[in-house]
């Protein structure tokens, strides 16, 4: 039955009366900014909804019709709920109404556990951990969850709903972590895994965008996307932590605080009080079990606009959170704790006479189990000063500092900016958008990266690229091109959930020509799914391995990433770091050169999902492996084998139909590109992927920039790569500018001046990542967003930097801020585009580097929001002590 317009809609509340005469064609359910803490769902026996109070074990409210009977899950769509403000909430609700009308995954391998029906008890017999899984996607996020070792099995339970599952002859310890499956803020947030006993980086994420999602409030996003696999790894032993604890996993920011900002006393329990302009600060909310959830209201009592604002007071309770700026805590002698919250970026300005909230979370100390929140409630005594009950301080309008630039790059010895992620004066941005959408954004997918690092084919993510290099194939001196690990890259059989997909929205299904509609659905190599938004699922049959003679493994994999996404650019990449030893001697003659221009089309033939040809060769001339051939010939050899390629490839393209491109992936340093012989190879490429990276690294023995944009002593920096493209006349728009997401670390650095930079130290003291010395970005931030990293900004080289003052190690980092300033630089000098090493290492998400350079490159978001969703720096070394896109922009 189709929703009609003109009911009514109720406004929840668990522990209210029952929602009564609720009809489900035209009515409607409103949560408004009701939060998880205080509301899950719920199915009583006799399959009645209920929004229940997660707090007590039967406090609920019923969603009845007009005769009085209850109103099911099943009946309702999701135009039975106005939008939800709270992201757990929606989250929560899309887990039970999928759950409820059959949509979303349901695998024949995996147990699923919910948590919203009352009276439900299962037994499994014969559950295998090692290959079977537990996925949470319909599991609310704050439920109690607890798991018990009985004598019959291991009895996970939720509450309040009583639900249960005991599984038959299995251990609590018996479980693997890579077979517990949770999206996303179930554990980065909720710490759903903590009762297992096993670390969050050890279980898989799974994807939640396959289930139902009620609209948001403002169009917030809800998380869910991020996927990662899990690790083999069994339980701990002991544990302590027998129900989930709610609280977070890490801090949400990285508080570095700026005291200098504040201007009184820190020593006592008193309001601070600074020089001019007045706020009043009272507490609202909402109580729960051990917790709180609150807004600040900050009201500009005085005669000034506030462009800037700092608060502290005093509370008895502890782990106080915010999103909505950055909070230092300091623990004092009476047991109370004094929290000095700073603004966000955005929320910095109050207007005279105006207001803002400021939503927290805390642990409570001594108050009741549910109830409202007040001022009175959240101060310690003595702590109110105001009649209303709010607390008086002051507020110091932030005007930028003013300083003098200098127009040469210099090595001064400024004392550093400091303050905390979202400090004014340490940041100036641009809110102008990169007109040109057309730009290069290219990443590289390791053939290698399918081992330890467990980065699939699936893993990449498609929107944010126009090109994907295939890494490596392997040169051979008498010119044969072959695969390298033949096994993952044509012999290794992907599983179901490890095949690539894509899910295309109902309009976007609907506008596929037929041809192309009816391979996904009448052929035999992808399986669709409709799902419960009329959005359509289509993903890779999976290769047997009684199948023989069929493409397989990697190449297989990249076959049907094309077909999903024909706009896609695949390349085969030649040569890398590790095989680059043979290029000279199969270059040195013509028939080497017949030879591997010969090989090159029959693989672009076999794997005809190829459009790209990508020399890796490190490097002409020398300079890469000591055992590599070289040749002071090898430029003009490259060149000569260069024009036979593009000559064969001609008629390749006059076969086929396709177009074919040749790419280079060059060296930064000059001497590697003197050996190049650019202005010879420029008539036969299409463009350039320069390796404007690993200028510095553990090889050395002092820290240095991985990939500064200017002033090295010795050259090694961006802009000096780039002009020996522009002195070689070659296009800048064939010209793409590459960065790395990985870092150059050193062990046992002393601090010095600099936080690090320019001191003594050694890779091999680093553990990195997976080698030493390396780190991949997306673990390092981590720790920025834990504290254990400080991130620094070198305004005279334009390079970011992070130093662990505890473990001794430094490191350069790219983060989206960097990425902003680098893609702002594309723009202005006209270049072509960016190139990252390597799609593995990268963040997802917010902090995805790959995605931030997408974004402003041809997706048409301003620099101003990607610099918001990255880390601020805590220091800036030299320049104007700013973090500017100008800085960047005026080098081009």
């Amino acid at each position: 039955m189709a929703f009609q317009l003109g009911g009514q809609t109720y406004a929840v509340n668990a522990s209210g009366a029952d929602i009564t005469g609720f009809d489900p064609s035209r009515d409607r359910l409103d949560f408004g900014d009701i939060s998880v803490h205080g509301l899950i769902l719920g199915k009583l026996v006799d399959g009645t909804a209920v929004l229940v109070n997660p707090w007590q074990d039967s406090d609920y409210q019923r969603i009845l019709d007009h005769n009085g009977n209850g109103i099911s899950w099943n009946q309702l769509t999701l135009e039975n709920f106005a939008p939800v403000g709270n992201e757990h909430l929606r989250e929560d609700i899309g887990g039970v109404m999928s759950w409820e009308l059959g949509i979303g995954p349901r695998n024949a391998d995996t147990v699923y556990i919910r948590s919203h029906e009352y009276g439900v008890h299962e037994r499994l017999e014969n559950f295998d951990p090692q290959t079977q899984k537990l996925n949470f996607l319909y599991l609310g996020t704050r439920e109690r969850l607890s798991l018990t070792d009985t004598d019959e099995g291991l009895l996970i339970s939720v509450d309040p709903s009583s639900q249960s599952l005991l599984l038959v002859g299995v251990k609590r310890t018996d479980l693997y972590a890579g077979n517990l499956e949770f999206h996303f803020d179930q554990v980065m947030e909720d710490n759903l895994e903590e009762p297992f006993g096993v670390a969050e980086v050890a279980v898989s994420l799974v994807s939640r965008e396959l289930l139902l999602t009620p609209q948001s409030i403002g169009g917030a996003t809800t998380d869910g996307y991020q996927v990662r696999s899990g690790q083999l790894v069994q339980a701990a032993e002991t544990l302590t932590i027998n129900e989930v604890d709610h609280s977070m996993h890490h801090s949400p920011h990285h508080n570095a605080l700026d005291h200098s900002a504040i201007g009184s006393d820190m020593s006592t329990g008193d309001a601070v009080l600074a020089s001019n302009g007045s706020l009043s600060l009272e507490v609202s909310g909402y109580l729960y079990w051990g917790g709180m959830s609150g807004k600040l209201t900050l009201t500009n009592c005085g005669n000034t606009d506030l462009d800037g604002w700092s608060v502290s007071f005093v509370t008895p309770h502890t782990n106080f959170q915010s999103w909505a700026g950055d909070a230092q805590i300091e623990s004092l002698a009476d047991g109370t704790n004094r929290i000095t919250l700073t603004p966000a970026s955005w929320n910095k300005s109050i207007a005279i006479g105006q207001n803002i909230e400021v939503s927290f979370n805390a642990q409570s100390v001594g108050l009741p189990n549910s109830g409202s929140l007040n001022s009175e409630l959240f101060f310690a005594d003595g702590q109110t000063q105001m009649p209303s009950g709010g607390i008086t301080v002051e507020a110091e309008p932030m005007q930028p500092q003013e300083s003098e630039t200098s127009s040469t790059p210099t090595t001064t010895d400024f004392e550093p900016e400091t303050g905390t992620n979202d400090d004014a004066h340490l940041l100036e941005v641009s809110s102008m958008a990169i007109a040109n959408g057309s730009k290069r954004i290219v990443g590289y997918f390791e053939e290698w990266g399918i081992y330890s690092r467990d980065f699939l084919v699936q893993d990449i993510n498609v929107e944010d690229l126009t090109h994907i290099n295939y890494s490596f194939f392997d040169v051979k001196a008498n010119g044969d091109v072959n695969l390298f690990d033949s096994w993952a890259a044509t012999d290794k059989r992907y599983s179901a959930e490890e095949q690539v997909s894509r899910t295309f929205s109902a309009d976007e299904w609907a506008a596929l020509d037929d041809s192309r509609r009816s391979s996904y659905t009448s052929g035999s190599e992808f399986t669709t799914r409709t799902n419960g938004n009329g959005s359509v699922s289509v993903s890779g049959v999976p290769v047997g391995w009684d199948v023989n003679g069929e493409l397989a493994g990697n190449l297989r994999q990249f076959a049907l990433l094309k077909q999903l996404n024909p706009d896609i650019n695949l390349g085969l990449a030649l040569g890398g770091w590790t095989l680059s030893d043979e290029f000279s001697l199969a270059f040195d003659d013509v028939a080497g050169r017949e030879r591997f221009t010969d090989n090159v089309i029959s693989t672009l033939e076999t794997y005809d999902f190829f459009n790209t040809v990508d020399f890796d060769w490190e490097y002409p001339g020398g300079g890469g492996l000591s055992g590599n051939a070289s040749s002071d010939q090898d430029g003009a050899n490259f060149a000569a084998t260069l024009k036979v390629l593009r000559q064969k490839m001609d008629l390749l393209e006059t076969r086929t139909g396709e177009d074919y491109e040749i790419s280079i992936a060059t060296a930064g340093g000059q001497e590697k590109l003197a050996n190049l012989n650019l202005p010879a190879i420029d008539a036969y490429v299409d463009f350039y992927n320069v390796m404007t990276y690993d200028f510095h690294g553990g090889w050395e023995s002092v820290t240095g920039h991985q990939a500064a944009m200017t002033a090295d002593a010795g050259g090694y920096d961006v802009v000096t790569a780039i002009q020996q493209f522009r002195n070689a006349g070659i296009a800048p728009e064939k010209v793409v500018l590459g960065a790395p997401t990985y870092t150059r670390a050193w062990g046992g650095v002393d601090s010095g001046e600099k936080l690090g930079y320019g001191e003594l130290g050694s890779a091999n003291s680093a553990p990195g990542s997976y080698e030493a010395g390396n780190y991949d970005q997306k673990d390092l931030v981590t720790g920025i967003n834990n504290g254990s990293y400080d991130l620094a900004w070198d305004d005279d080289s334009k390079a970011a930097y992070l130093y662990n003052d505890q473990e001794q190690i430094w490191s350069s980092i790219e983060t989206p801020s960097t990425i902003a300033g680098k893609a702002a630089y594309v723009d202005a000098a006209e270049l072509g585009g960016m190139m990252f090493w390597a799609l593995s290492s990268d963040s997802s998400g917010e902090q995805s580097l790959i995605g931030a350079a997408s974004d402003l490159l041809r997706g048409g978001v301003s620099p101003d929001l990607v610099i918001a969703r990255s880390p601020g720096f805590d220091v800036v070394f030299g320049g104007d002590g700013q973090f500017n896109i100008s800085d960047f922009t005026t080098l081009a």
